[in-house]
């Protein structure tokens, strides 16, 4: 049991560097693993070929939505050292459950903040989107981009732009992470730091764990 409070603490302190710092050292990553697989070794060697095995489906899960930009590096080194740690959860491999966990919170997290801001910014009088022609006459587009996107605050921290230009110089609302966020960018999406998410579905998954035990 000791292994999986060791990992949690590891991600909540890990969860604090990613909102505080935007950034996770790799030597920190090192260290963890080199914990992991000491424990491996010296307390379940009796079964590492069927972990490594259930690693491996892990990893190629976790390694496929990585390439799809689906996460950052520190996201993938945290979910396949925890996959390795904690090979299963029930009868499926760690890391399938911890993704899917995460994207899921992290995704409706995103949209319930969304839609308190423009509720919030509609509440005030302001007209949202009213300056993107293309979406004048396109209500189910309209009611899209209301779950996603959102007007920039003068605090904001943890956002990427909204906004693109086509070859035609028009403004139009992409969720794309290469967006060039600028101090005249209106609309943005939320990118709060993932570990947080991370580190909320590890919680989530551990007491589901426990309960099927």
């Amino acid at each position: 049991m000791y292994i999986e409070f060791a990992l949690f603490a590891a991600f909540v302190f890990f969860a604090i560097l990613d909102v505080k710092k935007r950034q996770i050292k790799a030597y920190w990553f090192v260290a963890l693993a080199i914990f992991v697989i000491i424990h491996k070794i010296a307390f379940d060697s009796d079964n590492i070929l069927s972990d490594l095995l259930l690693f491996a489906t892990s990893a190629v899960f976790v390694g496929v939505a990585f390439l799809c930009k689906l996460f950052g590096k520190a996201d993938l080194l945290g979910i396949l050292i925890l996959s390795f740690a904690i090979p299963h959860i029930g009868p499926i491999p760690a890391g399938i459950p911890l993704l899917l966990t995460t994207l899921f919170v992290q995704n409706w997290a995103i949209i319930i903040s969304n839609l308190a801001y423009n509720f919030s910014d509609l509440a005030q009088g302001d007209t949202l989107f009213s300056d993107m022609p293309y979406l004048k006459n396109h209500r189910l587009r309209k009611m899209w981009w209301f779950f996603l996107a959102r007007c920039k605050r003068p605090r904001d921290r943890f956002i990427l732009s909204a906004e693109r230009f086509d070859e035609m110089g028009v403004m139009r609302l992409s969720i794309k992470r290469e967006n060039k966020l600028t101090p005249d960018t209106k609309y943005v999406f939320s990118a709060h730091p993932q570990f947080v998410y991370s580190t909320m579905a590890f919680a989530f998954l551990w007491f589901v764990g426990l309960a099927l035990k």
